[in-house]
């Protein structure tokens, strides 16, 4: 594969950029586009399978629940947020009607991210000190952990 970059003696010489053939930035434009659309592709076909799982009443409900919050995180915090927080709330629904602390402690804290995404970081903060509490509680050093770090960022960034 041909370097995006001119050779050396190309740029001694003083010569532009585009004096690296074309072909090549052409073949990598191309590369690149393919990469992005299989990529969207690949996340869309992931979430439509993640929805199914999540809305199938005849799977358990861990698994259930693990699909909804893999399907927030993959397909919808960082582009919709405001759908993000609708599925997290209704995580945090079914995780309370399953008597799930560790699901109830997770759709907090895919809330959390939604409020942060959305730039209401004061709000993100309470939900994640809401999360932080039923880990403390659960005893989930690691899961405590990651929110207390996720709060200092928000400190820091603030």
């Amino acid at each position: 594969m041909r370097s995006l970059l001119p050779p050396r003696a190309i740029l001694l010489k003083g010569l532009p950029f585009p004096a690296v053939p074309r072909i090549a930035g052409v073949r990598c434009t191309g590369m690149l586009f393919c990469l992005l659309a299989c990529t969207a592709t690949a996340a869309a076909q992931s979430g439509d399978s993640l929805n199914t799982i999540w809305t199938d009443t005849a799977m358990p409900d861990t698994t259930r629940l693990q699909a909804c919050e893999a399907m927030v995180w993959d397909t919808y915090l960082y582009s919709r947020p405001d759908t993000a927080y609708t599925i997290a709330q209704a995580m945090l629904a079914m995780a309370r009607r399953a008597r799930s602390p560790m699901f109830v402690a997770h759709a907090l804290a895919l809330e959390a991210s939604t409020w942060y995404q959305r730039g209401e970081i004061n709000k993100a903060l309470g939900t994640y000190d809401s999360a932080l509490a039923i880990l403390d509680s659960l005893k989930d050093r690691a899961g405590a952990a990651d929110m207390v770090t996720n709060m200092a960022s928000m400190r820091y960034f603030q």
